[in-house]
């Protein structure tokens, strides 16, 4: 009978072992690699700010509202898409407060959408809420506030949502705010808080709408 040899064997599964291990170091080490990059490239030290406007500031039950993010900064930025949620954030004032409130686009509208969305130096980039319509289907002072990733602040939107004009009075109710606009001051020195993210490049002066229809 032929005598196993063990000692062979046994190293050629440990080369075998070093080799697979070796891979999985490289590969964990790419990830890495990768991840850093991106963080890099959303967090860079910028100066500028971001404005956020609306094609109107009052409508009327019904009409679309059409949103647009300025970067007038030196860097690139991004806005995250929470398709189907609605496109950057919400608010109602209601009960003399600010109170976010959500609705759910159609199933369907969101695929092939990008969850980090980025908007150049010096450009712009649109959206529109028709495929959130219930939003703003009570009349009031509603607020739209767009978060820039990795920065302190928010740019925001107020505008007024009438009921059809049926008569020459148009006076809002004393009790809700006045209708403003802001911007924020981009800081230097913070850190991304989503570094993992698919660029989405839109071309300059091109309208983007966050939803597909």
């Amino acid at each position: 009978m032929k005598k196993r040899q063990l000692f062979p064997y046994s190293l050629r599964r440990t080369v075998l072992w070093i080799c697979f291990y070796s891979l999985m170091a490289l590969s964990v080490w790419g990830i890495v690699n990768f991840a850093r990059q991106d963080l890099s490239d959303s967090s860079g030290s910028i100066e500028g700010q971001v404005v956020l406007s609306t094609d109107q500031q009052r409508y009327e039950v019904g009409d679309e509202v059409v949103f647009t993010i300025n970067n007038d900064s030196a860097s690139k930025i991004f806005i995250t898409n929470d398709c189907p949620q609605e496109p950057l954030i919400v608010y109602r004032w209601n009960n003399d407060m600010w109170q976010r409130i959500h609705e759910k686009a159609p199933l369907g509208s969101c695929a092939d959408q990008a969850r980090q969305v980025a908007i150049d130096s010096y450009d712009s980039l649109s959206g529109s809420y028709k495929n959130w319509q219930k939003l703003f289907e009570e009349p009031g002072i509603y607020r739209i506030a767009v978060v820039v990733n990795g920065y302190d602040g928010l740019a925001f939107r107020d505008i007024e949502i009438l009921q059809p004009i049926t008569t020459a009075d148009e006076t809002a109710p004393a009790t809700q705010p006045t209708l403003e606009q802001q911007t924020i001051e981009i800081e230097d020195g913070h850190d991304a808080d989503d570094a993992n993210h698919e660029e989405f490049e839109p071309n300059e002066g091109s309208e983007v709408e966050f939803e597909n229809d």
